[in-house]
């Protein structure tokens, strides 16, 4: 879980989510967050397959938490 956390982390800073200037806010990331999380719960209710919806949650969390100046891979790591 660690490496691919490292590994969304890396691939966020490549496409320049952390630059100033980006757009990229904790807040959008938030609002974000929600809107991945209603497309898991449709899923869900419509009996579909929820993998990709659960990964996209999982890189807005690992992105929110860098935003705040965090790493997610680091939390699990203390808080385990």
């Amino acid at each position: 879980m660690i490496e691919l956390i490292k590994k969304v982390e890396q691939w966020s800073e490549d496409r320049g989510f952390f630059k100033e200037g980006s757009g990229v806010t904790f807040e959008a990331q938030y609002l974000k967050l929600h809107e991945e999380f209603g497309e898991l719960c449709g899923s869900i209710v419509k009996g579909k397959d929820v993998k990709d919806d659960i990964g996209d949650n999982m890189v807005v969390l690992i992105n929110l938490a860098r935003l705040k100046g965090m790493s997610l891979a680091d939390l699990i790591k203390k808080y385990g």
